[in-house]
C-alpha cells in the first residue's frame, strides 16, 4: 500500500512540475512577445507635443525611419458614464503614436484617432457591466471619447491619442526593424534627436525568465541521467550494464540537443571575438541596468503588467525547479 502512496505522489509532482514548467514559458512567452522594442525614460524637461512632431518629421527623412511612440502617464482620471451615471477612477495613458507599442488591445488607436479610447475591462464591467461596448461613448476628464476596443494586461485603465501640441510626454517606446541592434538604436536614435535620458532593452526580463524555465527539464534531465549511469554502474559486470550506459549517452545526447535548439542568443549580444572580454563586462553592466531600471522604477501601467508576469513566471519556475530537485527519480 505504502508503495502504491509513494508512487502516487511522485506521479502528482511530476504533474505539478509539468503544470508549473508550462505556466513559465508561457510568461516568458509573453515576456518576448514585446520583443524588438526599447523605453527611453527622458530626463530633464519633458518633450512637448511639437518636439515629438519634429522627431517624426525628422525620421521620415531617414534611409530608415524608426517608428516610435511618446507617451505620458496621468493618475487618478476619472471616466464617467453619464447615461448610467456611473463613474470610476484609472489612469490614463496619453500616446501620441501607434497605441500598440505601448499597450496591446482589441483595436489600435492611432495619432490621428483623437476621438477614440481603449480601455480595460474591469473600467468596461464598472462603466456598462459587460465588455461588449466598442461605439460607445465615455467621458474621460471631461473630455468625450468613443471606445474603440478593450486593453489586454492592464487594470483601471484608459488610452487615448493626445491632442495638442502642448501635451507633454516624459517616455519614448521605439520599435526596432530589420536586424538593427539597440546598441545602434541608442547611438543612432538618441544622438540624432538629442534625446537625455535612460535606454531600457524591453526583451530583458523575457531573457531572464527564459532561462528560469529552461533550468527545469535540465534540472530532471540531469538527475535521470545520473540516475541511468548509476544503474548502469550497478550492472557493468553484465551486458545489460553496456546497454543502459548506452541508451543513457544518447539519450542525454538528444536531450541537451533539444534544449539548446530553445536557446536563441541576439545577434547583438555576440560579440565579434569572443576574446572581446570588455564587450562582456560593458552588456552585462547595461543588461544590469536594464534589469534594474525595470524593476525599480515606478511602474506606469505600460510596465506593471510587464514586471508582473516576469515575477509570476519567476515565482513558477523556481517552485518547479525545487520540485525537480525534491522528487524521487
Amino acid at each position: 500500500m505504502k508503495k502504491y502512496v509513494r508512487g502516487t505522489l511522485r506521479a502528482s509532482m511530476l504533474l505539478v512540475i509539468l503544470l508549473l514548467y508550462v505556466l513559465g514559458q508561457r510568461q516568458a512567452r509573453a515576456l518576448t512577445a514585446c520583443g524588438r522594442t526599447a523605453l527611453i525614460l527622458l530626463e530633464g524637461s519633458p518633450l512637448s507635443g511639437q518636439d515629438v512632431a519634429e522627431i517624426r518629421s525628422t525620421e521620415e527623412e531617414q534611409k530608415q525611419p524608426r517608428e516610435f511612440t511618446a507617451w505620458n502617464q496621468e493618475n487618478n482620471i476619472k471616466i464617467e458614464n453619464s447615461n448610467l451615471a456611473r463613474t470610476h477612477t484609472v489612469a490614463a495613458v496619453i500616446a501620441c503614436g501607434r497605441s500598440d507599442l505601448i499597450l496591446e488591445g482589441t483595436a489600435r488607436l492611432d495619432m490621428d484617432d483623437r476621438d477614440g479610447c481603449l480601455i480595460d475591462a474591469n473600467t468596461a464591467q464598472k462603466l456598462f457591466g459587460n465588455t461588449n461596448i466598442v461605439g460607445l461613448s465615455v467621458e474621460v476628464g471631461g473630455k468625450k471619447k468613443i471606445i474603440r476596443g478593450i486593453l489586454y494586461d492592464a487594470e483601471d485603465t484608459v488610452l487615448y491619442e493626445a491632442g495638442g501640441a502642448k501635451q507633454e510626454f516624459t517616455n519614448l517606446t521605439v520599435k526596432l526593424d530589420g536586424n538593427m541592434s539597440y546598441e545602434n538604436l541608442r547611438q543612432d536614435f538618441m544622438a540624432r534627436h538629442a534625446l537625455n535620458g535612460k535606454f531600457v532593452r524591453m526583451d530583458t526580463l523575457g531573457w531572464i525568465l527564459g532561462s528560469l524555465v529552461l533550468l527545469i527539464p535540465l534540472i530532471l534531465g540531469c538527475r535521470l541521467f545520473m540516475r541511468c549511469l548509476q544503474a548502469a554502474w550497478e550492472y557493468r559486470q553484465e551486458r545489460e550494464g553496456i546497454f543502459l550506459f548506452t541508451a543513457a549517452a544518447a539519450c542525454a545526447a538528444c536531450f541537451f540537443g533539444l534544449l539548446a535548439g530553445q536557446i536563441r542568443i541576439p545577434a547583438d549580444m555576440i560579440p565579434t571575438k569572443w576574446s572581446d572580454f570588455g564587450f562582456w563586462s560593458d552588456l552585462l553592466e547595461k543588461e544590469r541596468q536594464s534589469l534594474l531600471l525595470l524593476l525599480l522604477t515606478e511602474k506606469q501601467k505600460p510596465l506593471q503588467s510587464f514586471v508582473e508576469s516576469f515575477y509570476l513566471g519567476a515565482g513558477e519556475s523556481l517552485a518547479a525547479a525545487i520540485l525537480a530537485l525534491k522528487v524521487k527519480i
